[in-house]
């Protein structure tokens, strides 16, 4: 078989992290991470299963395929040296994870195996050069993919061994599949890197096996390759010493853990693993000792307590061994005083008694402990803290409690017990500002809730606390923060309803806000318009089944407003589901604790909608009731007015690209508004000083729908009220004009005229429609002596085309004596 490279197997991982055991008094894992997992392995199996099934199993698919596996083995490795599996079916759980990741691993394995075999079969025999096959990627691939998932099988199965008992038959079987895997990728991949790790695999599985000698020739082979500077180097010398432990020879061992703790490089790979083996040789060590002086000279626990204390004080790295011993005879010694016992066996008692829920008794100890100075004691300050924490809190002593946790947190970041300390500390806070709630309180209980979050590591129950540090952040306009956080809120959390709200109602703004820039109808606009209309129907449906109280209620009212300003940004359709949505909304939601503001706004929705779908008539309706029933109020004047503007400011766009039909459209929508407006201007005295404006806006929108007759009638009486407004005679000369009223437009030009300064724009205009008329109406003769006399008194005629303007119509006008009059005319040719 041909020798693979190496970098076939880039995408995965190179080797696993050396883990020890976790000291004594550490936390230990919840089921939570190993759901996590679990779920993970899932991915990959149906990842597999889905690309056989769909016939997409490629040579790049397969690798990403055995990096998650791989990757899914590093951490069940390392959540196996952390959990508790004295729990009932802990073990088995993890073990059945580690089979179904096996599965995986073996169905690939096989795959390719039988894709070598039919090369061979079809290929090999008849192949004039060989070489070239074994150079193709068609040979080389499922030859690399062979030798990954052997080696991550191998490792998969050398981590479930340790889970099954020393005599059971399983781990027997494992470790031979591991071994014979680890050997082949030994023979078949050229790169030292990972043949070491192979190396190093294997003589973990002949360590197990109780084959010593061949696990021993193995890890000194890796620590003659490897160099001090290889992280292996520490792991195998590691695994010498936990060998000549494991045969007895104790001062061996201990010379070479000492070398180890001597060298700074093996110190950060191995932590303090060598301190605990040592510990461990020294207790074996001892009790042997004391057991065979019990049997000659009537030794006993006390007189080996006794002689661990000493070694504990002279030697730090003894401390271990003094929990340990104490640990384990901890029922005997539990009423021993702390002088006896020393700082670290005292330490071993409180233990016990805390894992025996005998609170009262642990606080105690830990209470004296968490005073003491003592050196030895550093490494487990942090769970010092929070047994003694949670000894308090089991007492009520919530304030005591809190400074314990914040000490942990604050001196002891990285201890083991961070993660079970944080769920702590959120419900000490929290019971805490519960009972005395005041800003000092409310300060202690976000941090607790923003720690509680980034440290528990059971990812249930957090709903409460997201739904906190969200309102916080909201308080601080810190939107984008609060907004992430409201997303986590659960459905069973009582706030659910108001954080969904909150996310709910970022989205609507931002579509109504796209809306207005006239981006509504872009492909970012309408998918953001049906995942915020998705979130509210899931939303309302979640809460339809949580009961009719007021706070309910409320919420159900704030999510239909949300829904209708939503529809006011949709499709034309989705105006009338907004009248459905918003029909009887005073009668339903009359006892909400924001009853006017949501039935304004209900109002408000029912107008646009009513507009946008052409139904003016009941449009009017309500809007009349909206100026009627809030009286003068600024609010519907506002919504009103702008609603108007924005139809006026649509239809003039439509008319300018052409589009008469939407212009149209948009022009009677803002007739109708001004129309209301302009009605309820003369009604309240302070919104008349607007009727004016609001008259001659309307009139314009009747003249130019084609309703003359109500546009002059609006210009007449703005007149008669303000007989010098020059825009009310402007407007109305022009619609005379329009209507072919050649009397009214001549009488209006020439009332215009005389009101304006001879030589302004306006005035040249006014004559020359004045003449116009006097034309239409057969008048030739004043028409060409107005014409005649406005270019001689002012020939420069404002602009080269009203002077162009002028020539015509004189010419029209005067005929033959036109020549005349160009010729006198100052300036003439």
């Amino acid at each position: 078989m041909q020798k693979i490279p190496w970098n076939y197997f880039a995408t995965g991982m190179l080797c696993l992290l050396f883990l020890m055991p976790a000291s004594s008094s550490a936390g230990q894992q919840g089921a939570g991470a190993w759901n996590d997992i679990g779920a993970a392995v899932g991915q990959v199996q149906s990842g597999l299963a889905d690309a056989r099934e769909k016939g997409r199993l490629s040579f790049d698919l397969q690798k990403q395929l055995l990096k998650k596996s791989g990757d899914c083995i590093s951490a069940m490795a390392e959540l196996e040296q952390k959990t508790d599996f004295s729990k009932s079916g802990a073990k088995e759980d993890a073990k059945a994870l580690f089979i179904k990741n096996g599965g995986v691993l073996r169905e690939l394995l096989s795959l390719n195996r039988s894709k070598i075999a039919a090369l061979e079969e079809t290929k090999l025999e008849h192949a004039q050069d060989p070489s070239a096959l074994f150079a193709s990627a068609e040979w080389q691939e499922p030859q690399a993919l062979v030798l990954l998932s052997g080696y991550w099988l191998s490792w998969n199965n050398y981590y479930c061994a340790l889970l099954y008992a020393a005599d059971d038959g399983k781990r027997h079987e494992l470790l031979e599949e591991a071994l014979k895997g680890f050997g082949s990728t030994l023979l078949d991949v050229r790169e030292e890197a990972v043949m070491l790790r192979s190396l190093f695999g294997r003589a973990l599985c002949l360590k197990e096996m109780g084959r010593y000698d061949k696990a021993l020739q193995d890890l000194n082979s890796v620590t003659a390759k490897a160099g001090r500077e290889n992280s292996l180097y520490a792991q195998a010398a590691y695994e010498k010493a936990l060998i000549s432990y494991l045969t007895g020879k104790y001062e061996k061992a201990l010379g070479q853990l000492k070398e180890l703790e001597a060298d700074p490089a093996a110190g950060r790979v191995l932590k303090d693993a060598p301190k605990r083996l040592a510990s461990k040789i020294a207790l074996t060590t001892l009790e042997k000792s004391t057991a065979q002086r019990a049997g000659s000279a009537g030794g006993n626990d006390r007189d080996t307590l006794k002689e661990l204390k000493r070694l504990a004080e002279t030697n730090e790295a003894q401390a271990g061994a003094l929990y340990q011993f104490v640990a384990g005879h901890a029922a005997e010694l539990k009423d021993t005083p702390d002088a006896e016992l020393g700082s670290m066996g005292s330490l071993a008692i409180a233990d016990w008694h805390f894992n025996q829920k005998q609170y009262d008794a642990a606080l105690a100890r830990y209470r004296r402990l968490y005073a003491l100075p003592d050196q030895s004691l550093q490494t487990y300050r942090g769970d010092v803290c929070f047994r003694l924490a949670y000894c308090l809190c089991n007492k009520s002593e919530w304030q005591e409690a809190l400074g314990c946790l914040e000490t942990l947190f604050e001196k002891y970041p990285r201890s083991a017990a961070a993660g079970q300390a944080a769920c702590l500390y959120y419900l000490a806070a929290a019971t805490t500002y519960r009972q005395n709630s005041s800003p000092g309180t409310y300060s202690y209980y976000i941090r607790a809730a923003q720690s509680y979050l980034k440290n528990c590591p059971d990812p249930k129950d957090k709903s409460e606390a997201h739904y906190q540090v969200g309102s916080y952040y909201q308080n601080k306009n810190m939107e984008k923060e609060a907004l992430a956080e409201f997303a986590l809120v659960g459905s069973d959390n009582p706030h659910y309803g108001q954080s969904r709200r909150a996310a709910i109602a970022a989205g609507v703004e931002e579509i109504e806000s796209l809306h207005r820039q006239g981006a509504g109808q872009t492909d970012g606009a309408k998918k953001l318009y049906q995942k915020t209309l998705s979130q509210l129907q899931e939303c309302r449906k979640v809460l339809s089944g949580k009961g009719g109280a007021a706070e309910g209620k409320e919420l159900e009212a704030q999510l239909i407003i949300l829904q209708a300003r939503l529809a006011a940004c949709g499709p034309d359709e989705a105006a009338k589901t907004a009248l459905d949505l918003l029909a009887g909304f005073e009668t339903r939601f009359s006892q909400s604790k924001q009853s006017a503001q949501l039935v304004y706004g209900a109002k408000v929705l029912r107008i646009e909608s009513l507009l946008r779908l052409g139904m003016l008539k009941e449009a009017d309706g309500e809007m009349a009731a909206l100026l009627k029933e809030g009286g003068s109020g600024q609010d519907a004047w506002t919504f009103l007015n702008q609603a108007a503007l924005a139809y006026y400011d649509r239809a003039t766009a439509s008319r300018g690209r052409g589009d008469s039909a939407a212009a149209k459209k948009e022009g009677a929508q803002a007739l109708a508004v001004y129309a209301r407006l302009c009605e309820a201007s003369g009604l309240d005295e302070e919104h008349r000083k607007y009727q004016e404006p609001l008259q001659l806006r309307t009139a314009e929108l009747y003249a130019a729908d084609g309703q003359s007759a109500q546009a002059r009638a609006l210009y007449e009486q703005v007149l008669q009220r303000n007989p010098q407004s020059g825009d009310a005679k402007y407007c109305l000369a022009l619609l005379y004009e329009k209507d072919g009223d050649w009397d009214k437009a001549l009488a209006a030009w020439t009332g215009f005229a005389q009101g304006l300064s001879p030589g302004s724009h306006r005035w040249f205009e006014a004559r020359y429609r004045a003449a116009q008329a006097f034309i239409k109406l057969g008048k030739i003769k004043e028409a060409c002596e107005m014409l005649s006399m406005t270019r001689t008194l002012h020939p420069e005629l404002g602009t080269d085309e009203l002077r162009g303007e002028y020539a015509k119509l004189q010419e029209a006008a005067c005929g033959d004596e036109n020549s005349t009059v160009k010729k006198a005319a100052p300036g003439s040719e």
